[in-house]
């Protein structure tokens, strides 16, 4: 799917992702709605309170949707960090992040400046370093298994 507008308020947020789900629904049997991750590791800053809140929408959108697979990021990514001393870093220069794309691309360099920033499952308290990445990978893996086993069901009958 392509990036959505930003909403101005839950009630919009909410109407953009029934589209969506509509839409998936419309294309699709399984559909799997994934909620954002986070924005830096700290889950108690601002942002992840709000990341938060629309995770609960979505999460209800699901359940009343039915035949949707819901996934809570947020909670993936704080059963790792809960018991972690996680810093506060989030990058917002945009340059910055840009070299970090351009000259990080092996996962163990990548590693390196994680930890040197004091983080864990990101380079950036945004994009995933190789540890964020296989949990999401982990994530994932099991509901293709899911709904590949699904399948193996509905065929076999």
């Amino acid at each position: 799917m392509q990036a959505q507008p930003v909403a101005k308020n839950h009630i919009e947020f909410e109407e953009y992702r029934l589209k969506v789900l509509e839409k998936a629904h419309a294309a699709s049997k399984n559909v799997v709605l994934v909620s954002p991750a986070l924005v830096g590791e700290d889950l108690q800053n601002h942002t992840n309170t709000e990341i938060k809140e629309l995770t609960s929408i979505m999460e209800s959108m699901a359940l009343k949707s039915g035949n949707v697979y819901f996934v809570n990021m947020q909670n993936l990514f704080k059963e790792h960090l809960e018991h972690l001393e996680c810093s506060g870093f989030i990058n917002t220069n945009v340059m910055r992040v840009l070299l970090d794309v351009l000259f990080y691309k092996n996962p163990l360099r990548i590693d390196k400046l994680s930890q040197k920033r004091g983080l864990h499952v990101t380079l950036d308290g945004v994009h995933l370093n190789s540890k964020g990445a296989d949990i999401v990978a982990q994530q994932y893996s099991s509901i293709i298994e899911l709904y590949g086993d699904e399948e193996d069901k509905i065929g076999g009958s």
